[in-house]
């Protein structure tokens, strides 16, 4: 991906706030590439930072970001309020700063947005500020084409959504055509580019698709072990041998916990009995009668020798009074001599192993046994990548266990955290088909579905005079939408676009620049 560093010029301390508000939600990773500041001084000594060549090596090295082949671009946001006695009027002066400020690197990318809370102002004051501004920037106010009052939480989530898709947009090869659109629109003085973002939200209405796609996938793991009902005895029966093995001192701490947590052992379960025979074989094997039980509590094991069974009553008296002096213990359960060889320590080390992996298992399995399957239309390819992936995810975990000093992390809840992360993500990959086909029967989905087909969806920045409609003029997301999507009464053309580093989907729309006087305030 090819992401540019962002510096946002926050022009007053309402803007500051809202600034500072929107860098803090970041991931660190997404962070590093921003710079928030309020003077001159301090957008001039972030661009030198981005064009240091320390900086552009971490982009590659520490991000895995493509570089900008002409040299360093910077998207610069400048935000200052539009309703207020300190609104910004002098932009001559901040043009001339921003044409030497470029002399730092390659070039500038330059947005404004302006903030408008009317509601925070008399009727006299709720007029926007252009000043001497001489591009069209972009309005987020609080009063919305319905004529509602949203309130701060909505109005900072499309004031974030619109800042991430300015700063953290793939701009590389794969980018969309609507994406330039979104970006670069032709200016025109004293008018104002209008956002449209969604009445019913589009992350709630992903997570509702994937919290069915979830329930399906876990549903039916809890059946039989599969077409080879004799693997989980066979597997066992090795372990059981690889035990007594090393109980007898053949292997080490590690060798032992990799024997029966990776490939060899439980990592070679499908995920069906991998989470109901993997708790059970591991029970077995840590079990109080089992060899490593006994050797636990510090008895030596001795089952009956060959040949025993055949020796007269006396002698076989004489043989149990014998072991039991010598403080062993008979068992004909386990066959042979076995005598541990290994230390306390030793034996305590592997069964925290083995009861981290027990919780891990057992965690998932009982998820997986309060999910619901429903009837839906998803492809059954996909719910078996989903499967796959959940396998990969607990091999991973179960490795990690065997081999690290601490294995306290590895819990059922991040697993299916991480599992979840991957479903959405398909989700947003489909986006179009699972609302269309998948039969997904929730409220919350139809909707949203609905909404979009009526082109009712998008509520806009801004109230017209008259009741005109707003002129849409793209939609741009990071969801999967079609090429097309109905805002009012026209379609506009839809581009996905990639976000970095963006845990949430964002689905905007954009005006053609409307006349501010237009606006009803």
């Amino acid at each position: 991906m090819l992401i540019r560093p962002g510096v946002i010029w926050a022009l007053d301390e309402d803007a500051h706030r809202e600034a500072v508000g929107w860098c803090g939600q970041l991931c660190p990773d997404a962070a590093s590439l921003v710079r928030v500041t309020r003077t001159a001084d301090e957008v001039g000594g972030a661009l030198r930072e981005f064009n240091r060549e320390s900086f552009r090596r971490d982009l590659v090295n520490l991000h895995g970001l493509d570089l900008d082949p002409e040299g360093t671009r910077v998207t610069v946001v400048l935000i200052a309020s539009a309703m207020s006695r300190g609104a910004t009027s002098e932009w001559g002066e901040i043009i001339r700063v921003l044409q030497m400020l470029e002399r730092e690197v390659v070039a500038i990318e330059r947005h404004v947005v302006l903030l408008a809370r009317h509601e925070a102002v008399t009727v006299q004051q709720r007029t926007i500020a252009f000043g001497d501004l001489p591009w069209t920037p972009w309005l987020i106010a609080t009063r919305t084409d319905d004529g509602v009052t949203i309130g701060k939480d909505l109005y900072l989530t499309m004031l974030y959504d619109l800042i991430d898709t300015i700063v953290f947009s793939d701009r590389g090869e794969r980018a969309p055509a609507c994406l330039r659109s979104f970006l670069h629109m032709p200016e025109e003085a004293r008018a104002v580019k209008l956002i449209g973002s969604p009445r019913h939200n589009a992350a709630d209405i992903v997570d509702e698709i994937a919290k069915v796609c979830m329930g399906i996938l876990l549903s039916d793991q809890t059946g039989p072990l599969g077409e080879r009902p004799e693997a989980a005895a066979e597997l066992r029966q090795n372990l059981d041998t690889a035990m007594r093995d090393f109980l007898r001192g053949a292997g080490t701490m590690s060798s032992i916990c990799r024997e029966v947590l990776d490939r060899r052992g439980l990592g070679r379960l499908a995920l069906a009995p991998l989470l109901t025979e993997g708790p059970r074989l591991l029970d077995g094997l840590v079990h109080p009668a089992s060899p490593f039980g006994r050797a636990a509590r510090g008895e030596s094991i001795l089952s009956t020798p060959k040949g025993y069974e055949s020796g007269v009553g006396e002698r076989r008296s004489r043989i149990r009074r014998l072991l039991r002096r010598l403080g062993f213990r008979s068992d004909e359960r386990w066959p042979g001599v076995l005598v541990s060889r290994r230390t306390r320590e030793e034996l305590a080390f592997i069964e925290a192993r083995y009861q981290s992996a027990r919780e891990l298992l057992s965690g998932v399995e009982r998820a997986a046994s309060r999910a619901k399957a429903v009837s839906t239309r998803i492809p059954e390819a996909l719910v078996q990548e989903w499967r796959n992936r959940c396998t990969q995810l607990l091999r991973a975990s179960l490795e990690r266990i065997s081999s690290c000093d601490d294995c306290s992390g590895e819990v059922a809840t991040a697993v299916l955290e991480e599992v979840t992360v991957y479903v959405r993500g398909q989700v947003e990959e489909t986006f179009s088909e699972a609302l269309c086909s998948w039969s997904i029967d929730s409220p919350t989905v139809t909707k949203f579905n609905d909404a979009l087909a009526a082109g009712t969806l998008f509520r806009f920045i801004g109230r017209m005079n008259g009741g005109q409609a707003h002129d849409p003029l793209v939609v741009v997301s990071s969801i999967e939408c079609g090429e097309t999507v109905n805002v009012g009464s026209k379609p506009a053309h839809h581009g996905r676009i990639r976000l970095w580093k963006r845990q949430r989907p964002v689905l905007l729309a954009v005006t053609r620049p409307h006349a501010a006087e237009l606006l009803a305030w």
